[in-house]
């Protein structure tokens, strides 16, 4: 009897929509029916070491399909599940955010940019500021000496051709105050007197006080026709060029030789050469030594001519003296001289010219030490000058400051001052 195939699978169909139906109907959680499966009949399920939380939607949601705005995935009903997809979202949001970056990273680098070619500016336009400037300088001082020079010879000239006491301090500045000390210096030293003519070998002019309205000075080294050497530093004292004798001289309070030797007073103003001695540790002191300025008539001035040296003079590198002294010491090393003087260019190397005060004092043994009290001036202008350039008050207690006295050479009966001291 041939098999009924179409009972057969009419009831396979019937039964199968039963089960549709059924399902439909009886809507059970997946969780639950996975767990109503006999383990034997169910050999797929995977077992975890953590239960599995799967939420089933609403059966509405779940049936229609459609997934609510404020989630990004849903369980269907029939256990699978629904993903939203945002990509392109996502990948709008990194375009906007890589564009903002890329933006805020340009306007970093153009402003660096901009603050880098400022500073260059800035520092172009300080180089040529200053380079304006150093060039005005050069062109006011040469046009400062050409149109000086002539009147400065004429009087240092007419300063060498007088035999008189008097009369030559009529050619120097602050000749009221320093009538007394003019005249004992010569006492002793001789006035200089140049073989022949005297011909100006290097002229300098030296800034005593900057502002709108400059002191300018005026240095000159002279030669005679057997080469002697002289040194002249000339001022305005508001009427005419004067000498700034004490620079000339050089001018010290006391006789160098007689001061080394402890004979005459304890203390005293000297302008003087100094040198460092070499050690193995300045850090906590060093030494220096003092020597006697050369005499008019030196054509070389060698170091071996100083032979009136004083003893070493321990400085504490740490006080504020020392501080001083270092700095003068740097300046020198760097050719940096005081006011940009020309003068020490012709000096023997490592010789350093200053003015300082000086005085012998006793140890703890009671043996006398020459001790360093003061430095005035890293240079041997006179007392118009460092007062200009202090700006204190002319009538202090320093030694070059003596009362003056009148003798019978330089009285006020004889000498007219021209200066106004001020």
């Amino acid at each position: 009897m041939p098999p009924q195939v179409g009972s057969v699978s009419a009831s396979k169909k019937s039964n199968s929509v039963i089960r549709n139906v059924a399902r439909t109907r009886n809507s059970v959680s997946v969780q639950k029916a996975m767990t109503e499966v006999p383990a034997h009949e169910a050999p797929f399920v995977l077992k975890t070491e953590a239960p599995v939380m799967v939420k089933v939607e609403e059966e509405s949601d779940a049936a229609s399909g459609e997934m609510p705005e404020d989630r990004d995935e849903m369980i269907m009903a029939d256990g699978s599940r629904r993903i939203r997809r945002r990509k392109k979202k996502l990948k709008k949001e990194k375009s906007k955010a890589l564009l903002i970056f890329t933006i805020v990273w340009m306007a970093i680098i153009a402003s660096v940019s901009y603050l880098l070619k400022s500073g260059d500016d800035s520092k172009q336009d300080q180089d040529e500021e200053s380079a304006d400037q150093e060039s005005i300088i050069t062109n006011r001082n040469r046009l400062f000496a050409g149109e000086h020079s002539p009147q400065i010879e004429s009087s240092f000239v007419a300063f060498l051709r007088q035999f008189e006491s008097g009369r030559r301090l009529q050619f120097i500045d602050q000749s009221s105050r320093l009538s007394l000390q003019f005249n004992r210096f010569y006492r002793s030293a001789v006035f200089p007197t140049p073989e022949g003519e005297i011909v100006a070998r290097a002229r300098n002019v030296i800034e005593i006080k900057s502002g709108p309205d400059p002191v300018l000075g005026l240095e000159t080294i002279w030669l005679d026709q057997k080469g002697g050497i002289l040194e002249t530093v000339h001022v305005h004292d508001g009427e005419a060029w004067k000498l700034d004798w004490e620079a000339f001289g050089p001018y010290s309070s006391s006789s160098w030789v007689l001061f080394v030797s402890g004979t005459e007073r304890s203390e005293g103003v000297f302008r003087l050469y100094m040198r460092k001695m070499k050690s193995l540790d300045d850090s906590k002191r060093f030494f220096v030594k003092f020597y006697a300025p050369p005499v008019f008539g030196e054509s070389d001035r060698k170091a071996s001519s100083f032979d009136v040296e004083s003893p070493e003079v321990e400085v504490d590198a740490r006080s504020g003296l020392g501080q001083q002294f270092i700095e003068v010491l740097e300046n020198y090393q760097n050719k940096d001289f005081f006011l940009g003087s020309v003068f020490p260019h012709y000096d023997p190397k490592g010789y350093l010219r200053v003015t300082v005060k000086l005085a012998w004092e006793s140890d703890e043994k009671g043996e006398p030490v020459l001790v360093l009290k003061e430095l005035i001036s890293p240079s041997w202008y006179g007392q118009r000058i460092v007062d200009t350039l202090d700006d204190f008050d002319p009538g202090t207690e320093d030694e070059l400051n003596e009362e003056s006295e009148v003798d019978e050479e330089t009285g006020p009966d004889k000498v007219k001052p021209i200066l106004k001291d001020e």
